[in-house]
């Protein structure tokens, strides 16, 4: 107790001695940031975007999507690190890739034969002074994916970060109208391309290193005409949290990053028309989101800042993650079943769970710097907590209400809505 007092009382006297000295000096008052409303930050729908012949073209795409070429600014949070990132060449892959590259490191990008979006998204990481390779090929044969670890770990030298974001989804309106090998092919490309990259992967990646799935609002709200695709998005999630108890005996961490609806490629090129031009709409936002608002949650994945282990599953709602208006959920155990909160919660954070991993996970993130709040099983009124969910915004005013439905943003004050809000894929 005495240490702590004699500190305190060395800290206050060098306040003092700090503001007398000041003399007359008058601070310079700070210049906010300037900030911008998420819902009017990018393109609302209706869109006015060509249907596309599968696999979709990131040239072809209008409104033209933000993989944050000119928004996003790196750390050096991943430098001189080696990333090998499936479906590099656009969308949300283009988006890591010059997030990675702006952070400092050098790539590996795969895709299947969408050779000019691949060449675009190398021009821009070897802009940032990265070296990038580029790969074709179809990630659902094994052999493929043997041949890409070894092309990175031969080129670059090592492999440190595995995103495994590239994915086949087709629409159809009835069980029947899906072949048996589309079915599969579906698995193969989404789930077995993982299974067989993590395995080739994982005796290269030293204790530090990353593996990242991506999965979808799918895997927890499934589209019934996205049958087949929300079923492989079901399997990545619990294939990534089984992996990552496995993974973390070596040091190594396994996450999954759940977007909801984003602008890229592969809406066009495999939904209805009507559904690419409305797309996003039924989101809080009321918009498709940016595949630039999600780089920052995979370069938190990747770099040395998460100290969270528990944490297996990373769902971000893409069309709510503006600068302003971030909202994630930390899904640590069980998909989410979201109750209703009978009070309103202003914080950074809110954590659904007062057991002990929901505390644990509270305390773990304010470590990080967030403010938290818990909220128990007697403050929401029943439900079970086994999981432990945490809804992180970067705006304290009105955040809660982003998770609601439109239809009942009036109505109510709850902090969580009945579902999830916006089940497009991907």
């Amino acid at each position: 107790m005495g240490i702590i007092v004699r500190e305190r009382l060395h800290c206050f006297r060098t306040a003092v001695s700090v503001h007398c000295n000041a003399g007359s000096r008058i601070l310079k008052k700070q210049t906010a940031m300037p900030t911008k409303d998420p819902q009017k930050k990018h393109p609302n729908p209706p869109y006015r975007q060509p249907m596309q012949e599968p696999p979709g073209s990131e040239r072809d795409m209008s409104p033209k999507a933000d993989h944050g070429e000119k928004s996003y600014k790196g750390n050096k949070k991943l430098e001189g690190r080696v990333a090998l990132i499936t479906g590099g060449d656009s969308g949300i892959g283009r988006a890591v890739a010059i997030a990675f590259a702006r952070e400092g490191a050098d790539l590996l990008i795969s895709y299947l034969s969408e050779h000019e979006d691949a060449e675009d998204t190398a021009n821009l990481v070897e802009k940032e002074g990265r070296r990038c390779i580029t790969a074709a090929g179809d990630i659902s044969e094994e052999r493929q994916c043997i041949a890409l670890v070894d092309q990175c770990v031969g080129e670059l030298g090592r492999l440190d970060l595995l995103v495994n974001n590239a994915a086949y989804q087709r629409t159809k309106d009835d069980i029947q109208h899906f072949t048996s090998r589309e079915f599969k092919y579906t698995f193969e490309t989404n789930v077995y391309a993982m299974f067989y990259l993590c395995k080739a992967a994982l005796p290269h990646l030293q204790p530090g290193s990353s593996i990242i799935n991506v999965a979808s609002i799918q895997a927890y709200q499934p589209s019934p005409n996205l049958l087949a695709y929300a079923a492989t998005k079901g399997a990545i999630v619990t294939f990534t949290k089984a992996l990552a108890d496995m993974a973390i005996e070596k040091g190594v961490r396994v996450n999954a990053v759940a977007p909801g609806p984003i602008w890229t490629p592969l809406i066009p090129s495999t939904m209805p028309k009507e559904k690419v031009k409305q797309f996003g709409k039924n989101t809080p936002m009321g918009r498709a989101g940016q595949p630039a608002e999600l780089a920052p949650a995979f370069v938190f994945l990747a770099s040395q800042d998460p100290a969270i282990s528990p944490v297996k599953c990373l769902a971000l709602q893409g069309e709510a993650a503006a600068m302003k208006k971030l909202s994630l959920w930390l899904d640590t155990s069980a998909p989410p079943d979201f109750p209703k909160l009978r009070g309103r919660v202003a914080a950074d954070v809110v954590v659904v769970g007062g057991g002990i991993t929901g505390l644990t996970t509270a305390y773990l993130l304010k470590k990080i710097g967030c403010r938290v709040a818990v909220v128990d099983q007697r403050t929401i009124g029943g439900g079970e907590t086994a999981h432990t969910t945490a809804h992180i915004t970067s705006s304290l005013t009105s955040a809660s209400m982003n998770w609601l439905p439109r239809s009942e943003r009036a109505a109510s004050s709850g902090a969580v809505g009945r579902r999830l809000p916006g089940n497009e894929s991907n």
